[in-house]
């Protein structure tokens, strides 16, 4: 049976019956919103991990209870003041190997006006993004966040192609 060695209620480390590490993450919810004009409405956050500031997009763990959709359209509304009309689209489980911990992705559309006092420690700064856009964004290292790209890819606004 896995060891909890450490961690906090967001992430946990483990040690499997092996004797490898894995880590532990709450299952969360992830929102590709898309406006009228057809941009992605990506976020600029703090990334811990690397001491910089990343572009995601809206996203957040799915409360005990709580449906993914759920968890999605208060997401988007707390770090992004709107709601959406939501399509759920795939759900990613990054680094599997070593990272337990899905996320469920929607692509949201018919954005309107309706925020949710939200729970970061951080100011949240909205950057529109034409489509057209993505792939520069991802081949200079700007947008590096391995399941914003497949959530993109999922939601159908991300190809090598263009």
């Amino acid at each position: 049976m896995p060891e909890r060695i450490g961690g906090d209620r967001w992430i946990s480390l483990w040690r499997g019956d092996d004797g490898v590490l894995f880590v532990e993450m709450e299952n969360a919810a992830l929102v590709v919103p898309i406006t009228e004009h057809g941009d992605v409405l990506f976020i600029a956050e703090p990334s811990p991990a690397y001491g910089t500031t990343e572009l995601v997009l809206p996203a957040g763990v799915v409360e005990p209870g709580e449906a993914a959709e759920e968890a999605a359209q208060r997401e988007l509304r707390e770090e992004v003041g709107l709601r959406a009309e939501l399509r759920h689209v795939g759900t990613v489980a990054p680094m599997v190997k070593y990272v337990r911990a899905r996320f469920d992705v929607f692509v949201g559309t018919k954005l309107t006006v309706d925020p949710l006092t939200g729970d970061e420690d951080h100011e949240v700064i909205q950057r529109p993004t034409r489509l057209e856009d993505i792939p520069a964004l991802i081949a200079s290292g700007r947008l590096s966040d391995a399941t914003v790209i497949a959530a993109l890819a999922l939601a159908g606004v991300y190809s090598a192609d263009r």
